[in-house]
């Protein structure tokens, strides 16, 4: 407030060495502010481009939406500064008459008249046909293209040399900021980047399930005992899990079943593919172990295909669990089709469950 004070009441010494006349329309007074404002906008723009770039999730919507901010933020800035002049009576139309001493400046107006020194002032901007004098960081005296003489460019840059400079602080905050949107969108290319290069795997899939196979084959009729398998070497090996795989499907799903392909999934679980169509896949999978540990659980599901003839174990259907002995390779039929339901009887005593 003392010096805001000292700028009214202190009067300039010397002779005036330029006068400048600036008329206060309105496109004269929204250019002005841009002029004064421009780091502090671009900063802002800046900003809402990256949080709308974040905000979705680095995506292309996202760098889409982030490069439409950029001249939304000086739009909405134009229209502040047009209803700004709009609404204040000092600033509609009216001449603005500047005085360059040596070391002083006024401004003059109908309204008003001022005495700032050149010390005192915050920062002189100096462009190639303008030139901002800077109060604060936020506010300040600007002089746009054609109203500012070269002589007055000149003297400005020669006797503001040092007021032309930067604060420490401004650049070290313009660097930092500058580094962080770099670092920000480099991020974020890489993360667009790696989304758009993983392919859309839709299909195999218990929990994911890539097709990670040995080849199809079709099952011999099998006897009683676990004699039906595919013949290759990659094929389900003669284990417990394995052979309850091949008693279940002998005592249960022969009759309904018209493949018998073993495959593994991402984690290396095993599982049988018992019926494939354009419809659905149909397969039986290793569960648990049951409650009184005597027994192997097998899930029988059905998982409907898309169009593109993908599926998913998220969608899938429970068609059965089955409990296979492991002493005596007695089996059961839990008859369930949801985990929650109630068992068989047989299946009850089997498993304990």
């Amino acid at each position: 407030m003392e010096d805001q004070k000292s700028w009214q009441l202190e009067q300039p010494q010397g002779t005036p060495l330029y006068t400048v006349d600036a008329h206060s329309t309105q496109g004269m007074y929204v250019k002005r502010m841009l002029l004064i404002n421009r780091r502090n906008l671009w900063q802002l723009a800046a900003a809402v481009a990256l949080l709308l770039l974040y905000a979705n999730s680095l995506s292309v919507l996202g760098f889409v939406l982030g490069i439409l901010s950029i001249p939304f933020v000086f739009t909405m800035t134009r229209a502040v500064a047009v209803f700004a002049y709009k609404t204040t009576q000092s600033a509609r139309g009216k001449l603005i008459h500047y005085t360059f001493y040596e070391d002083c400046f006024t401004v003059q107006s109908s309204y008003s008249q001022s005495t700032i020194w050149y010390d005192d002032l915050y920062r002189v901007i100096v462009r190639k046909d303008s030139v901002c004098l800077m109060v604060s960081s936020l506010a300040g005296f600007a002089l746009c293209e054609n109203e500012c003489p070269e002589n007055v460019l000149d003297f400005l840059r020669e006797r503001c040399a040092e007021k032309r400079k930067p604060k420490v602080k401004e650049t070290l905050f313009t660097v930092l900021f500058a580094l962080f949107c770099v670092l920000f969108l480099g991020y974020a290319c890489m993360a667009v980047l790696a989304r758009r290069s993983i392919p859309a795997e839709t299909a195999p899939a218990p929990t994911p399930l890539p097709a990670v196979t040995a080849a199809p084959t079709e099952e011999p009729a099998p006897t009683a005992a676990p004699t039906a398998e595919p013949d290759t070497e990659e094929t389900i090996s003669k284990d417990p899990i394995s052979t309850g795989y091949d008693v279940i499907y002998e005592t249960y799903l022969k009759e309904t079943s018209t493949t018998y392909e073993f495959k593994l999934t991402a984690k290396g679980e095993d599982y049988i593919i018992l019926n494939d169509t354009d419809d659905a896949v149909e397969f039986l999978q290793y569960d648990r172990d049951s409650a009184n540990g005597s027994c192997a659980l097998y899930v029988y599901e059905r998982c409907p295909k898309d169009a593109n003839g993908g599926w998913s174990r998220q969608e899938s259907q429970i068609l059965n669990i089955y409990a296979y002995h492991y002493r005596d390779g007695a089996t059961a039929a839990s008859g369930k089709t949801g985990w929650g339901d109630a068992p068989t009887k047989e299946y009850s005593e089997l498993t304990g469950e």
